[in-house]
């Protein structure tokens, strides 16, 4: 048994297709960084010189017998696009989510572990029931199995 959930083994492997290079999009004329976040932003504000930024978390699960051995799991993953202010959100957050979607296609780690990769869908994000216009979430449902008796890898 190792000491690594599988969960957390999927979410990091999607961060590391994320950073496989320095991700960078265009704003207004500037090329600009894009910051991986290691913690939740508290209702999605963050300073300003910290974006555009993604957060990525695993946001439900379902787990299915296979029979004795093994256990087929879906986890969902939900990536968190944070547009800067000052300039037309909806460009960015457009530009960030090409940027995610090549990069997670391009994943042989995360492509190679996993049955599946599906982007589900893509929403406004929320906070409190509020929308926020500069961030978008995209769903993302990764399917794989693992042995019945040990979740870890």
């Amino acid at each position: 048994m190792s000491a690594t959930h599988v969960n957390k083994h999927v979410r990091k492997l999607f961060e590391a297709a994320l950073l496989a290079s320095p991700a960078t999009i265009l704003i207004g004329v500037d090329t600009v960084p894009v910051a991986l976040l290691d913690r939740a932003p508290a209702g999605l504000k963050i300073p300003e010189d910290k974006l555009p930024a993604i957060y990525v978390y695993a946001s439900g699960e379902q787990v299915r017998s296979d029979g004795l051995q093994t256990h087929e799991r879906n986890l969902q993953i939900d990536v968190i696009l944070l547009a800067r202010d000052g300039v037309d959100p909806r460009d960015q957050l457009d530009d960030l989510q090409l940027l995610v979607e090549t990069r997670i296609l391009a994943a042989s780690d995360l492509n190679a572990l996993c049955l599946s990769v599906d982007l589900l869908g893509a929403s406004l994000a929320s906070d409190q029931g509020r929308v926020i216009f500069g961030a978008r979430t995209l769903s993302y449902a990764v399917v794989f199995h693992v042995t019945a008796s040990d979740p870890s890898v």
